[in-house]
């Protein structure tokens, strides 16, 4: 199994992708959308949000997501196709509180008791 910090996707990462840059736990930056641009060994251009800028960050910070129905085709930003994402569009997906903790309390259902979960990343639910 993996260490933190450490997407067992990353080495599946292409061109065109959708992937999600977690954001920091406690801290004051969300989690964001981005589209990969480009690949430079272990670092990923990146097109991040609406309108796009361009980052570079190291694969291995990455989540993929979604992969590109059309591999190599760089969408100029988010709401281009083939991902069409839009500000309204995620605003009106993001869960009310009330499912978040409803979510929650089914994570801790699976826990032992008195106990806190070890992981709680997207490659640790999938496998």
């Amino acid at each position: 199994m993996p260490g933190p910090g450490h997407s067992p996707t990353a080495t599946r990462i292409q061109i065109g992708d959708l992937v999600g840059i977690p954001g920091k736990l406690g801290g004051d930056r969300p989690g964001q959308l981005a589209v990969v641009s480009g690949l430079q060994g272990s670092r990923a251009d990146l097109r991040l949000g609406d309108p796009a800028k361009s980052i570079t960050l190291p694969v291995r910070q990455l989540e993929l997501l979604v992969s590109s129905p059309e591999p190599g085709v760089v969408p100029q930003a988010l709401r281009h196709p083939p991902w069409n994402i839009t500000p309204e569009a995620l605003g009106q997906a993001t869960p009310q509180r009330r499912d978040l903790a409803a979510a929650w309390q089914v994570l801790l259902a699976d826990t032992p008791s008195g106990s806190e979960p070890t992981e709680l990343t997207l490659a640790a639910f999938s496998e």
